[in-house]
């Protein structure tokens, strides 16, 4: 073999050599890329394996799960609700327990303030009938003889004589008051009435209207036995009036007044039994 063809055939081996060792380069990629995919296949399908074993039954729910769910879902919702709802109506009973409880306190103390200024009110129109706050106004007195002061005026009269006598002195002011202030019926409009009244309004601590009444019996006394006329009978109720209503005026406290009541019954009226009384009395000097 010639030299020429010595080089020709070593070359056509050389080039077969290389396109063997290519095809068998390609071979081998291509088996390790099948053997990668298909363990990568494996992999995946293991790892989905444990992860469905991982996973909790509830959350693969069955067919009869997903009925159950449809049919008792809206059940459980419309308890769900009921609950808060019950829950919402005893938090406002709750509310309302202490609301009322509130408001009872909140009546309490109304009715306590109504009480406080009745009793200022009550204080102030006795201070301003009677001249002091625990005076019994005419209008508070309490009748004791049932249907007294609807009977005539004669037997109103007798009626609060007889109460005057045994200390009942709310009846006997009562009557008295109603017989002095009857302008229908003057005839029992008289000195006597009106220094009944006087005094038994004195004592149920009415002194202003007591001192009134007292002064309405002098006037009355000395109009019906003025001086000259030798009648004296009435005339004994000026300086008992005087005096008591020098008493009058220290109970409500003027006793500047009290003592210039006193000087005068005692200027006017020295000899009188009520001069000499009140004369003796230190308070009034």
């Amino acid at each position: 073999m010639s030299t020429r063809a010595r080089i020709f055939h070593m070359a056509f081996v050389a080039l077969l050599t290389a396109v063997a060792l290519t095809l068998a380069a390609r071979s081998v990629c291509t088996l390790a890329n099948e053997v990668a995919h298909e363990g990568a296949q494996k992999a995946a399908h293991e790892s989905h394996q444990a992860a469905e074993a991982v996973v909790p039954k509830a959350q693969k729910p069955g067919w009869f799960a997903t009925m159950a769910g449809r049919v008792f879902g809206p059940f459980l919702a419309k308890l769900h609700e009921l609950q808060e709802l019950d829950e919402n109506t005893s938090m406002l009973k709750k509310k309302v327990a202490d609301l009322a409880v509130e408001n009872a306190e909140l009546k309490k103390i109304a009715a306590s303030r109504a009480e406080e200024h009745r009793a200022e009110r009550i204080k102030s129109e006795a201070k301003a009938e009677g001249g002091v706050e625990h005076a019994r106004t005419i209008s508070s007195l309490e009748v004791f003889e049932p249907g007294l002061l609807s009977k005539p005026p004669k037997a109103v009269f007798d009626g609060a004589l007889k109460a005057f006598h045994a200390g009942d002195y709310e009846t006997s002011a009562k009557a008295f008051v109603q017989l002095a202030d009857n302008e229908e019926n003057d005839a029992f409009n008289t000195a006597q009435v009106n220094y009944l009244a006087a005094v038994s309004l004195y004592y149920v601590g009415n002194y202003k209207s007591a001192e009134r009444f007292f002064e309405k019996s002098m006037k009355l006394a000395q109009a019906r036995a003025p001086a000259g006329s030798g009648e004296v009978s009435h005339l004994g109720y000026v300086p008992r009036g005087m005096a008591w209503r020098a008493l009058c005026l220290a109970r409500v406290g003027d006793q500047a007044g009290a003592r210039q009541a006193v000087h005068e019954l005692i200027q006017k009226y020295p000899k009188s039994r009520e001069a000499r009384r009140l004369n003796r009395n230190e308070n009034f000097r």
